[in-house]
């Protein structure tokens, strides 16, 4: 039971498709293998740390892509979280076996990216940053490679003269000049890291593009391949563009997707939000299959903890007070709590993750089992 639970908490190492263990330093695998047992029993105080750290350096984006959901969640706040605010995070950080430097921005886009990058690799975890590349220059290269980023995906849902139709304020051109000299420092380093994977949104005006994903990834060597999502919509006028909604229609795309992929020996990663594997989408039944406020510590650039990457409960603020003792204070006990019994959290009532991954389009209320647990599947 707990290696099957385990491997599901671990998510975030399977993003490598070839299920290959990579390992953070000694006391982080301690730590994790602690947190997992602790997660089987679900207990409001913790004796382990978080297993996943998620920092979000800044909540600016250079670009403004189509299908991407930041404008639903406009802020003017333009905090960033420095390198000094990292360092108070040390006694997180130490023990903490994933770090993504990522969560709903553009972590390039902060100014501090390099030298938090090296307080954090400092610890050794396995990292990870999800981006568009734009701003992806040969000084942030350099310190990926040499600071042993583990994946980097890129947000990349069409292709040549049509890219900046889709990916609005970017230059297709750029990108593949920033992936070329990634690879290059890679190959000169002779380091396997970071693994590149892409990241598609499937609608209707990107499924002309699913081939060109396949052949973009084997020729710039994203050893990652590509991973395939359904666009989720926030405004009903976007309805029409919910693949679940016309699956049909895609079938036939997706399939030759499928076939393209395995010639070229192109890994693949499908998290598509259809009726194979589903589950029920009851509260009580999804929040208690949810591990995110056992496991996980999510920091904002004002310095807010939250309980999961789609909370707007704030545990407290990392910047004034105690990193550590955060993680188990009054607050994060109560949403611990309230995880499992009446009144559920009313950001487990409201999740946009669970209503993405159990959309009303089949008459059934449903839900994706296996992409519950890492919200690194619905960026």
């Amino acid at each position: 039971m707990l290696k099957r639970i385990k491997g599901k908490l671990d998510l975030i190492v399977e993003k490598s498709f070839k299920q290959r263990a990579f390992r953070a330093s000694a006391a982080a695998e301690r730590n994790a293998l602690v947190n997992a047992r602790e997660c089987l029993r679900r207990p409001l105080t913790m004796k382990s740390n978080p297993v996943r750290v998620r920092l979000e350096l800044t909540n600016a984006c250079n670009l403004n892509c189509v299908f991407c959901y930041r404008p639903h969640f406009s802020t003017r706040d333009r905090s960033l979280l420095t390198p000094e605010h990292v360092e108070r995070l040390a006694p997180i950080l130490r023990t903490a076996k994933f770090v993504s430097l990522s969560q709903k921005a553009e972590p390039l886009a902060s100014p501090h990216f390099i030298k938090v990058l090296e307080k954090v690799s400092v610890y050794k975890p396995i990292c990870s940053l999800y981006t568009n590349g734009q701003l992806l220059s040969r000084e942030i290269s350099e310190a990926l490679v040499k600071n042993r980023v583990h994946f980097v995906t890129v947000s990349l849902s069409a292709y040549g003269d049509k890219y900046a139709r889709l990916h609005r304020g970017g230059r297709f051109d750029k990108l593949v000049s920033n992936i070329k000299t990634l690879n290059e420092i890679k190959k000169r380093r002779r380091s396997v890291f970071p693994r590149l994977r892409i990241s598609f949104v499937l609608r209707p005006d990107t499924v002309e593009f699913l081939e060109d994903a396949v052949r973009f990834a084997k020729e710039y060597k994203f050893s990652e391949g590509v991973q395939l999502l359904s666009f989720f919509r926030f405004t009903d006028e976007d309805k029409s563009m919910e693949p679940a909604l016309n699956w049909r229609k895609y079938e036939g795309a997706v399939r030759s997707f499928r076939a393209l992929a395995e010639r070229e020996g192109v890994m693949l990663d499908s998290a598509l939000d259809v009726e194979d594997g589903m589950r029920s989408a009851v509260v009580s039944e999804y929040a208690a299959r949810c591990y995110e406020p056992w496991e996980s510590y999510n920091v904002t650039p004002g310095g807010s903890v939250l309980p999961c990457t789609q909370a707007g409960a704030v545990m407290s603020n990392m910047i004034t007070g105690d990193p550590l003792a955060i993680w188990n204070n009054k607050k994060f006990q109560a949403y611990r709590s309230h995880m499992t019994c009446r009144p559920f959290n009313r950001d487990c009532l409201e999740c946009w993750h669970c209503r993405y991954v159990s959309p009303l389009v089949t008459g059934k209320k449903a839900a994706r089992l296996d992409r519950i647990f890492d919200t690194f599947h619905r960026r």
